[in-house]
């Protein structure tokens, strides 16, 4: 099989192997050899465009986080910073984006959580900033004071981002595991989201607002 070094189809190939690969088997348990086989690619070729699997894991990171961006101007339309409904559709919005993004998702947990090197958990979290970078934005705009808006910052992640992306990595196997429909526990779980987080923050908005 011969090197097409110029063929972007090809750098594509190996970018969706390996984020299959590293999926399906861990960024630890992946070879080169096995992403190179699923996109039917010459191994050398993996090494022309990248140098290593690490390589590989951060242009996936990076290519999600860009495309994060954009999503992220798509989602939240309403300039008002107290308009729930404008927050609870936007929250629908990205859990239905975020679904997209399941390996990427399950690939940083799993990297966070085996305690990998700085570099791969700080990209990781890198990965998160976006969704929680508007939030971030309308509490500055607002006046809140540095101290809680780094408050704010920590119950969005812990109580409002955590609870997307478990649902979103294991949600389908804890309902196959307990037998819940699996429209039913998106239902229930947007709706507690909403209930329980959303109207909570926006509360802390009003309350902060000088």
């Amino acid at each position: 099989m011969s090197m097409k070094p110029n063929n972007q189809d090809s750098k594509q190939r190996i970018l969706d192997a390996a984020l299959d690969v590293f999926y399906e088997v861990g960024f630890e348990g992946a070879r080169v050899d096995d992403i190179a086989k699923r996109a039917q690619v010459n191994k050398a070729l993996i090494y022309y465009y990248f140098k290593s699997k690490e390589e590989l894991l951060t242009e996936l990171i990076n290519i999600n986080i860009d495309e994060m961006l954009l999503m992220k101007s798509q989602v939240l339309e309403s300039n008002d910073t107290f308009n729930i409904s404008a927050y609870k559709e936007a929250s629908n919005k990205m859990i239905d984006m975020l679904k997209h993004k399941k390996k990427i998702l399950s690939i940083l947990l799993g990297e966070i959580l085996k305690n990998s090197n700085n570099e791969k958990i700080s990209k990781g979290f890198e990965f998160f900033f976006p969704i929680m970078e508007d939030s971030i934005e309308r509490m500055r705009a607002i006046g809140v004071d540095q101290a809680r808006v780094d408050e704010g910052i920590i119950a969005g992640f812990f109580f409002g981002m955590m609870p997307v992306i478990t649902y979103i990595t294991i949600g389908e196997k804890w309902a196959d595991c307990y037998g819940f429909d699996k429209s039913y526990l998106e239902d229930k779980f947007t709706g507690f989201l909403n209930d329980f987080f959303i109207e909570n923050f926006i509360q802390f908005l009003k309350k902060e607002q000088p």
